[in-house]
């Protein structure tokens, strides 16, 4: 009797007509619960709170776990509502060439779409105001400035070298 040689499974016909693909499946949406990440930052604690029946909390303020795009949809509205001063940022899978999204709230970084990829831009000095930033020149500066520009009356010079006394 002939053995037979056991199927590793790489590579071989599931189905007629099906291969097995070395590449690594999408992200399907329906049915699937897929990766959500939340972070916050100086947000109420009854939103934590609230964000822990859903989500593991991994670090402070940083919340991980398998949820539905419908249960995602809701917990977004939620933390929207109740984040007040505070700022949020989400991050899920999705189907795409990025495999994933961003949404912030609140937040001076801002996701921007560039030929099809979703960046993050960190807003530069010269588009946030901040009005305890110092402006003009300092103290020391105008004096330097304006020192130079008062001319010196030139020294006369000594006749007396060397003659002690």
């Amino acid at each position: 009797m002939a053995r037979r040689r056991r199927n590793r499974g790489r590579g071989q016909p599931l189905e007629r007509g099906r291969h097995r693909s070395p590449r690594r499946p999408q992200p399907r949406l329906r049915g699937r619960l897929l990766m959500t990440v939340i972070i916050l930052t100086a947000c109420p604690q009854g939103l934590r709170g609230h964000l822990t029946q859903w989500l593991l909390e991994i670090a402070a303020g940083v919340y991980v776990g398998h949820i539905n795009p419908r249960m995602r949809l809701r917990l977004w509205a939620r933390v929207n509502e109740l984040a007040g001063p505070g700022r949020a940022l989400l991050v899920y899978q999705r189907p795409g060439e990025q495999r994933l999204s961003f949404e912030v709230h609140d937040h001076t970084w801002e996701p921007v779409d560039y030929d099809g990829l979703t960046l993050i831009r960190r807003p530069s000095e010269k588009r946030v105001h901040n009005p305890a930033a110092p402006t003009g020149w300092s103290n020391a500066s105008r004096r330097r400035k304006f020192a130079r520009r008062v001319p010196r009356a030139p020294e006369a010079p000594t006749t007396d070298r060397g003659q002690g006394e």
